[in-house]
């Protein structure tokens, strides 16, 4: 039963993070169409994201540990970016009250709790995953 669980919720990690890169891809293609920036480079970014879009799907080692230590990286800068003197100067320069660290660490605690735990989902292990890539 719990392998089953197990099992599951890494393939909706899988498709989730697939699903991230392929709109990850459309975006740029949008800001690129939209901005007029140059399409060549937009081209070679679409084309490395949605290769490893492909890659999360067909389960290939070097995509999960990419999507994996992307998802840890995020972990790891999220919180510099919001606990700083310049996010609050933000919310102030805006006429804004700055949220309270409770307010922030309501919704911040069980983002970080999601973010670790697809890591932990999409990191491929020896035995399961084979080495295609």
């Amino acid at each position: 039963m719990a392998d089953n669980f197990t099992k599951g919720l890494k393939q909706t990690a899988i498709i989730g993070a697939a699903l991230l890169c392929a709109g990850a891809a459309t975006r740029l293609v949008w800001v690129a169409a939209v901005y007029g920036r140059n399409i060549f480079t937009t081209g070679i970014l679409v084309s490395l994201v949605l290769g490893l879009a492909y890659g999360i799907i067909r389960q290939h080692r070097w995509a999960l540990r990419t999507a994996a230590g992307v998802a840890v990286l995020t972990a790891m800068i999220l919180p510099v970016g919001l606990f700083n003197p310049f996010t609050a100067g933000d919310y102030i320069a805006a006429g804004l009250e700055p949220p309270s660290v409770g307010q922030t660490l309501l919704w911040f605690i069980p983002l970080e709790v999601l973010l670790l735990g697809i890591a932990y989902m999409l990191d491929p292990k020896k035995s399961t995953i084979d080495q295609r890539a």
